[in-house]
């Protein structure tokens, strides 16, 4: 998919909600853009048309490509034309270790509720297994409510430490 300047014109929820789909689209974007937070979040690999003829290429994210140049640009002289880039789904873009990506920020914004909620569809569970004539009038319905509860409690121990690895990651940047 090819996309010139998507972010032109767009308010800060439909930008959002463009970023979201976009991150989770399976195959391969080229993204021309001016607007670097939204290339920094979606880029695996960066292509730059530096004006002159001259054309750089990096894998990773804007700030890579800030990086790289500055290397490659001892002056620091600002780069002239637009920022065309890639994102393939077999490479895997590293992200910045200090910032998390839209889709992360949404997570750890949600993932509480979400644990919160799963916490309660255990609590029924577990008092509707309390009752003592459950296991001898429905021995079926018994273990399907305890292999239930089961899932249920590893969803919450995997969405807490999803929630605590992000939460790290938000305080550390």
């Amino acid at each position: 998919m090819v996309l010139d300047e998507p972010t032109n014109d767009l308010d800060m929820d439909t930008l959002d909600l463009l970023q979201e789909i976009l991150a989770d689209f399976p195959g391969t974007l080229i993204l021309i853009s001016h607007d670097r937070d939204f290339l920094e979040h979606l880029t695996t690999n960066i292509i730059a048309l530096e004006g002159d003829g001259k054309i750089m290429e990096v894998v990773g994210g804007y700030q890579d490509y800030l990086r790289q140049r500055k290397l490659e640009d001892s002056k620091n002289t600002k780069a002239v034309g637009k920022v065309a880039t890639t994102v393939t789904p077999s490479q895997e873009k590293v992200p910045n270790k200090r910032t998390l990506t839209f889709k992360e920020r949404i997570a750890l914004e949600k993932l509480p509720q979400e644990i919160a909620e799963l916490a309660q569809q255990c609590k029924i569970l577990e008092a509707k297994l309390t009752n003592p004539q459950l296991y001898t009038q429905d021995k079926k319905l018994f273990k399907d409510l305890s292999q239930e509860l089961v899932q249920l409690k590893a969803s919450i121990d995997e969405k807490e430490m999803q929630w605590l690895l992000l939460d790290e990651r938000a305080q550390d940047g």
